[in-house]
């Protein structure tokens, strides 16, 4: 979190609130912990130290406005898959990926 808020006075924007950098493992995109871009009153994250052959996707999202982002009726399309659901697919292809990334 400090080291976003020092690149971005270099660059003169502001990282963006509400965006966090997870830890990944084998099919999960998104583990237990989290690096926050902006520390507010409403979300923190605990401390801790980075270990040995963990990986991370560090998400870098800044602003050269307020650092906040706005609603929009712009809809997402970027959806993750919940581990813990079993879903009934259609095809043959689907079901052998499926079953192959489990």
């Amino acid at each position: 979190t400090e080291a976003f808020s020092k690149i971005a006075e270099d660059f003169k924007c502001k990282p963006m609130q509400g965006v966090l950098s997870h830890q990944m493992k084998k099919h999960v995109i998104d583990g237990n912990r989290a690096i926050l871009s902006v520390e507010t009153d409403e979300q923190k994250v605990d401390e801790f130290e980075f270990e040995l052959n963990e990986v991370y996707c560090i998400d870098v999202v800044m602003s050269t406005g307020e650092g906040r982002s706005k609603e929009t009726d712009i809809r997402s399309t970027v959806f993750k898959r919940a581990v813990e659901t079993s879903y009934i697919l259609k095809t043959q292809k689907a079901r052998q990926f499926i079953s192959e990334v489990n």
